[in-house]
């Protein structure tokens, strides 16, 4: 009798699993959705549709824009407010080379749409590298002082991560 349980809630945690990723996208309009962001780069809390909670002085909200097929967040604090699209090991399959891969995309195209007018640099956090960020900010200023900056993040551990964020310093 305990085996008629255990087949079916083993199926089913198999199945639960598996549809837990997705590959990750193809982002054929990468560039497009990213020179529409730089048009409202100073407005980010035009996107904000829904509050979703609120930990350690920041307030979270699904936005109504899109990246790639995945829904941005939008943190804001008193400071600043940042407008963000994750692709996580979590949520998408993919390789390490993959993620990075995803990352390098982003890259070229927010080098392709905002080259001209933002500086960038590479940074890497951490022991061995676990956390690599390539940094946009506004020309003649530093990332610190830029009031405009945008930030593709990779994180590399158990598990990865490909992150493209915007954000403006009030």
């Amino acid at each position: 009798m305990k085996y008629l349980f255990i087949l079916p809630a083993s199926l089913f945690c198999c199945i639960a699993g598996a549809a837990q990723t997705k590959p990750l996208p193809a982002c054929t309009n990468m560039k497009e959705t990213i020179a529409a962001v730089k048009q409202f780069l100073t407005k980010l809390e035009i996107y904000k549709t829904k509050k979703t909670g609120e930990r350690y002085g920041n307030i979270y909200y699904e936005t109504k824009i899109n990246f790639c097929g995945q829904q941005g967040e939008i943190t804001e604090n008193g400071e600043k407010i940042e407008l963000e699209f994750g692709f996580s090991s979590y949520d998408y399959k993919g390789t390490v080379e993959e993620f990075e891969a995803l990352a390098a995309k982003m890259y070229a195209a927010v080098k392709d749409v905002f080259g001209k007018d933002y500086e960038d640099e590479e940074s890497m956090d951490f022991e061995a590298a676990i956390i690599k960020s390539k940094n946009f900010f506004e020309r003649e200023k530093t990332f610190y002082t830029s009031k405009t900056t945008i930030r593709i993040v990779t994180f590399i551990d158990e598990s990865y991560s490909a992150d493209l964020r915007f954000e403006f310093r009030k």
